[in-house]
């Protein structure tokens, strides 16, 4: 169970420059195992595999699960999301319910979404920009001529974006690479995700900017 939430993420992660050998790697996990057991501070804790992300983004994700010890709450079962932060050895934990599966949001994951106007203005060039609120927690697709990937939680249509978002880093043509970075920077402040009744579905950031998506379609999809 804590393999699945990750496995998809941890396939577009790099191991950090600064952990190239085994014996570097080994010592870098049990860093963040620790880091994360610690801040998690939960009783009979279990911990996932770490998603490790490139050394741009000195940030390792994993899930804590185990039984609460606050008095109010006590042996209550509890799953953490833990970021561990590789250059300050320092974690944070926040609640994280992957079961969260109300009849909303089952109508918009598991969806491959197309991107037909972003901030105001149809997608450039010739690539497809596509989105995917997977059942596994990442969110994903194309953003252009790259790839995208983040953690992300839902709840009926509140959506929230877990930092850092990776990817793929192909060169666009300028204009094009100028849409790619805004339209990832209104995923990574997605506020909420709302199925219009023309079937569509609209992001919104926290400014307001917003992002249309309609069902994507056979080549719609675009090509990973």
């Amino acid at each position: 169970m804590l393999d699945i939430f990750l496995t998809a993420a941890a396939a577009m992660a790099q191991v950090p420059a600064a952990a190239t050998t085994p014996e570097a790697v080994e010592a870098l996990n049990r860093a963040s195992e620790t880091a994360c057991l610690r801040a998690a501070a939960l009783e009979d804790a279990r911990i996932g595999p770490p998603t490790r992300f490139p050394d741009d983004m000195p940030i390792e994700a994993r899930i804590v699960e185990g039984r609460s010890p606050q008095v109010e709450a006590a042996g209550e079962p509890r799953t953490l999301l833990c970021l561990y932060n590789r250059e300050s050895g320092q974690a944070e934990t926040r609640p994280f319910d992957r079961a969260v599966e109300l009849s909303y949001s089952r109508q918009v994951r598991d969806v491959w979404w197309h991107a037909v106007d972003i901030a105001g203005s149809p997608p450039i060039g010739p690539d497809v920009v596509t989105m995917n609120l997977g059942a596994d927690g990442r969110i994903g697709g194309r953003s252009g001529c790259n790839l995208y990937s983040a953690l992300y939680q839902l709840n009926e249509e509140a959506l929230e974006v877990v930092w850092p978002m990776t990817g793929t880093r192909r060169n666009c043509v300028p204009a094009a690479m100028d849409q790619e970075v805004r339209f990832r920077q209104i995923v990574l402040n997605a506020r909420n995700v709302r199925l219009q009744p023309d079937g569509a579905l609209l992001l919104t950031d926290k400014d307001g900017a917003t992002v249309r998506f309609v069902r994507a379609e056979g080549e719609m999809r675009g090509r990973d």
